[in-house]
Parts: structure tokens; sequence; C-alpha cells
């Protein structure tokens, strides 16, 4: 995974802020994963509330498709009011180039991010 952008607001905040710039820059975005959606949480978190109500794990997996039809995937970690905005970049699931720089050059101009 190679972190892009570490966003200074939780998660759900700083996907929808995500989704937003993508599409204005004509990608297409699907939600394939949201973990506030599973039902019950995991117990492994190292969050000092996990199973509290104060807890604030989230994990969403953005697909992100431009003209191909194989999409790039973003992973949105959140966690103490911070997110940490991921692209998935393995042997396995290797972004298009082309792609990985319209998703980069998409956020570095449209989102918010930590100083």
């Amino acid at each position: 995974m190679t972190l892009l952008f570490i966003l200074p607001q939780n998660c759900e905040q700083a996907t929808r802020q995500t989704e937003a710039a993508l599409c204005h820059f004509g990608l297409r975005v699907v939600r394939s994963f949201d973990l506030r959606q599973v039902d019950g949480l995991p117990d492994d978190c190292d969050c000092p509330y996990h199973g509290t109500g104060l807890c604030d794990c989230q994990m969403v997996v953005l697909l992100v498709y431009g003209e191909a039809a194989t999409p790039a995937t973003l992973v949105a970690h959140g966690r103490g009011g911070k997110t940490w905005l991921t692209l998935v970049d393995s042997p396995e699931q290797r972004p298009l180039p082309d792609l990985a720089q319209r998703i980069t050059t998409a956020l570095q101009s449209n989102i918010t991010m930590e100083g």
C-alpha cells in the first residue's frame, strides 16, 4: 500500500471529500466496503476505546475507475479524527499508472490535507 495523504478529518468526512474530488475529476467511485456497515466490529483493534461508544475506528474501501475496466483500490483508514488514505499497489493488484496519477492529481487539487 502506498500512503497518499493523511487527512485531518474523521473517516466518513474524508471519504466523502475523496469521493467528491475523484468524481469532480471525471473518475467513477464505488464504495465496496465500509467497516461501520459490518455487524460486530472485530476485537483486535489498537484503539483504546474499541468496543465502547467512544471508538471511532473506521475503514472504507473505494474502487476507482477511469476509462479501463480495471479499477484502482483506495483504502481510507480512520481513527482519532484523522484518516490515512492509501492506494493499494501490490504485485497482485497494481493500479494502472495513468489511473494512479489521475487519482493523485485529483486528490491534490481538491482535498484538504494535513500540513
